[in-house]
């Protein structure tokens, strides 16, 4: 089937810094993003897959492909429409132990497989029906195209379009916005003024030598990434309380907690690292509902710290250096410098940031919506994930 182009424009900074992950480093699966649903309950397959290409329809990132050139120039490409198939596998015969371990290897598989960066849409979805009326959507996308933010708007949707379709009536959607509109809100951005910003944010930061943590080589299936998911338990009560006590978040304090750890390893006060937030701005009309990567890395530097600080004298230090140093300046110029420092001239800041990036992670989505919908959602989760 032939399709004819509907947009081209640029891409956002953020986009820029996750293309060149992706092409100095392919096949490494980073920035290939897994999302897994169980829903428990009736579910038409059918209405699934006409849900999801609804949602397609309806956006169009999920409609785009990436074009670059040897010059350097970027652009992506929105399609006037882009097919998204949704195969059904039945594995009820199958013991829930080696469910687990076929769906840990299609996942490995599917990492290393990536996407055509040219081809559109950068997503796939897989249904598998796991018992009686027990099923589980695999969906995986392309950084790219959407943060953390942006699936919990996509997934809303698709119940709603699921919802409406078996109930016969039209879907009840908020008004959205295009991604091109938030391109260009940051091509109305002072770039030069971001130079300076940062330049002075940085200046005199002498970076430590490197940890040696990684493996010599990685095995044949292995990836240079991964992540853990810690349940905090009797902690979480105790950390919302240090929170509170010294007027931050409980993201600001383990971010303070990283921060010194960081501190401690390479014996200095002095440490940099970025924290990923979601960037959806306050006089960008649409924001909130709009799909896309929009995503921001302020650096937040712990200046002064003691390394060998205890973690009860590290939360004033938290409070001026990494809180207020760090949000409360940047998010003046929330143009992270990893975006742009290949184009200046000087030391590599963006290597800095980087390396050492620490995220909160959000969902914006409430699971009771699939619930109302007939068919209540019993676990979501992502697999290493990078928004």
């Amino acid at each position: 089937m032939r399709h004819t182009i509907e947009d081209i424009y640029r891409l956002t900074p953020i986009q820029h810094g996750l293309l060149y992950e992706q092409l100095a480093d392919p096949g490494s699966g980073v920035y290939l993003e897994q999302l897994t649903l169980d829903f428990d309950g009736p579910l038409d397959p059918d209405v699934v897959a006409i849900s999801w290409q609804a949602v397609v329809d309806r956006h169009p990132i999920l409609r785009t492909s990436f074009r670059w050139h040897s010059s350097g120039r970027v652009l992506q490409v929105v399609h006037d429409s882009a097919r998204l198939e949704v195969p059904v596998h039945d594995w009820r015969t199958v013991s829930p132990a080696e469910q687990r371990s076929r769906a840990a290897e299609w996942l490995a598989r599917d990492r290393a497989e990536g996407f055509e960066l040219t081809q559109a849409p950068l997503m796939r979805a897989d249904l598998v029906c796991l018992a009686p009326e027990r099923w589980r959507l695999l969906w995986r996308f392309s950084h790219l195209l959407l943060d953390g933010w942006s699936f919990g708007v996509a997934v809303g949707e698709f119940v709603e379009h699921y919802r409406a379709t078996v109930t016969g009536r039209a879907p009840e959607l908020a008004p959205t916005a295009p991604y091109r509109d938030y391109v260009g809100w940051w091509q109305a951005r002072d770039t030069a003024e971001a130079e300076r910003f940062w330049r002075a944010e940085l200046a005199g930061y002498v970076p430590a030598a490197p940890l040696s943590v990684e493996p010599d080589r990685l095995e044949p299936g292995e990836f240079p990434h991964d992540w853990v998911e810690v349940e905090l338990g009797d902690l979480a009560p105790r950390l919302r309380e240090l929170a509170t006590r010294n007027r931050l978040t409980p993201n600001s304090v383990v971010h303070g907690a990283w921060t010194l750890l960081l501190a401690r390893y390479h014996g200095t006060g002095d440490v940099l690292c970025g924290s990923t937030v979601a960037h959806r701005p306050a006089d960008l009309p649409g924001a909130e509902r709009m799909l896309g990567p929009m995503v921001w890395s302020p650096c937040r530097s712990g200046r002064g710290s003691n390394p060998r600080g205890s973690p009860s004298a590290g939360c004033g230090s938290c409070r001026r250096a990494r809180c207020g140093h760090g949000s409360g300046r940047t998010s003046r110029c929330p143009t992270s410098p990893g975006s742009s420092t290949r184009r200046w001239p000087g030391p590599c800041w963006e290597a800095r940031c980087r390396s050492r990036t620490f995220r909160c992670r959000t969902w914006t989505w409430d699971r009771r919506e699939s619930a109302s919908a007939g068919w209540p959602t019993t676990d979501a989760r992502t697999s290493r994930s990078h928004w």
